[in-house]
């Protein structure tokens, strides 16, 4: 007599449905090796995934004849299908790889971000343009003087002048507590070619590179406080030089104690 592969009940060998579950009775096709592998088509396993019965008897099976077959059925046990994506550590470290890149890759943007910010903000937005003529440059040493502010003076400071920075804090020391109310240029005379010879090898000399384009005297009368005292200073003397398409201040010649004093 056979059994039942559904509930294990004896049924007559010629029996086509089990008596207790009626189930459909499979025909054996004979004994096959331990542990081999077969192809199983159905359609739990539509790719054909290999599986192993591991119990030394297994059936040629036909999805369409046996469809209501349990995978318990296959050697009596359950089947294991062999798949790369079933160990559980398997997937949580490629989602924990994978989520890392996302975070890199979320910071590099962030960084990225933050430096276009600062490079609007600080050289585009709070950068002065280039200073196009010797009246925007005196504007600009007016305003530096009554705000204190060392960038903006830096910024036309004559890039040939030794110690630039230290020139630009011995200008402001010496006018702290002046505010101008009243400015203008009286006059401007450019140099002669001779100065401008004479002022470009003195440059030459000190090591410096910068080609002189324009050159200017200028008298500026002042007028405004000192320590909250009215003070006034007129006809000083400034030199204003233009050099790669910009105006500065060359501060050489320059008495500021004309208006301090």
């Amino acid at each position: 007599m056979k059994t039942c592969h559904k509930c294990g009940a004896y049924v007559e060998d010629k029996a086509q449905y089990c008596p207790e579950c009626g189930a459909t009775i499979v025909k054996s096709y004979g004994n096959l090796s331990l542990k081999e592998e077969v192809e199983v088509k159905k359609k739990g396993n539509p790719m054909g995934t290999t599986v192993s019965t591991g119990s030394g008897l297994t059936d040629i099976l036909r999805a369409e004849d046996h469809g209501d077959l349990d995978e318990s059925f296959y050697g009596g046990g359950p089947v294991t299908f062999t798949d790369p994506y079933a160990n559980d550590d398997y997937v949580a470290k490629e989602k924990t790889d994978f989520s890392a890149v996302k975070t890199l890759i979320k910071l590099i943007i962030l960084a990225a971000i933050i430096y276009a910010g600062y490079y609007v903000i600080h050289d585009v937005i709070l950068a002065r343009k280039d200073v196009t003529s010797y009246e925007e440059a005196f504007e600009i040493y007016v305003e530096a003087v009554n705000e204190q502010d060392s960038n903006a003076l830096k910024e036309i400071m004559a890039p040939y002048i030794n110690d630039r920075l230290g020139e630009v804090e011995y200008q402001l020391e010496q006018m702290e507590g002046v505010e101008f109310t009243e400015w203008e240029i009286v006059s401007a005379e450019e140099f002669t070619e001779s100065e401008e010879k004479a002022l470009q090898q003195e440059i030459t000399l000190n090591g410096k590179s910068f080609g002189i384009q324009r050159a200017y005297h200028i008298k500026a009368n002042f007028y405004g406080t000192v320590d909250g005292s009215k003070r006034g200073a007129e006809n000083v003397d400034m030199v204003f030089i233009k050099g790669d398409n910009k105006w500065f201040f060359d501060p050489s010649d320059y008495d500021n104690s004309t208006f301090t004093q």
